[in-house]
């Protein structure tokens, strides 16, 4: 178990690029799944309300890739009520995620707009590179053959909702910890 909290987090953007270039990105979903060093846990996702989303930027490839027209939401919210969400639920966290840097971005930027600086600890924590080193694996290597060394299953319809990233991410690294845990007891 973790010493510090964790917040396992994805979001479902508008874009792939860096958020403030004219094809930038726009958050529509974001999911956290907050741990505490008691085990605790706290589970979010959060949709933004159509009428915040920029579509006029929005890349038709990254919405099509969160399906963002198959799932439309009956409870959504604005930017800010996502904005304060993320800043009370981060807040002291390492953020854990696969590919964590676009989430981080993303989120920091969303904040930044809602006059708020993030809370979250530095250092990231990339359940891909954590597999991949547990295994000794060097680049290149692909995502569901790193899940799959695990045993962690993505069922194919959570597969990038940010809820399902947020738990997928959450049980890699579960697993990785897990499979740590044995190397050390039989080494020491």
């Amino acid at each position: 178990m973790s010493t510090v909290p964790l917040c396992f987090i994805d979001t479902e953007t508008t874009g792939l690029r860096r958020p403030w270039q004219t094809c930038g990105r726009q958050i529509w979903e974001v999911a956290m799944i907050r741990r505490d060093p008691t085990g605790a846990e706290e589970h979010k996702v959060l949709r933004l309300t159509d009428r915040w989303v920029d579509f006029k930027k929005a890349d038709p490839f990254a919405l099509q890739i969160g399906h963002y027209w198959d799932r439309r939401a009956d409870e959504t919210v604005s930017e800010s009520i996502i904005a304060d969400e993320v800043w009370r639920m981060t807040a002291g966290c390492h953020l854990v995620g696969a590919v964590p840097s676009f989430d981080e971005e993303s989120l920091a930027h969303l904040l930044n707009k809602n006059d708020k600086m993030p809370r979250w600890h530095y250092h990231l924590i990339d359940v891909e590179n954590l597999a991949a080193g547990a295994l000794g694996l060097e680049p290149p290597y692909k995502s569901d053959d790193l899940f799959a060394a695990f045993g962690v299953n993505i069922p194919e319809e959570e597969r990038h909702t940010a809820m399902g990233d947020a738990r997928s991410a959450m049980a890699l690294y579960d697993a990785v910890m897990r499979a740590e845990r044995r190397i050390e007891r039989r080494v020491g």
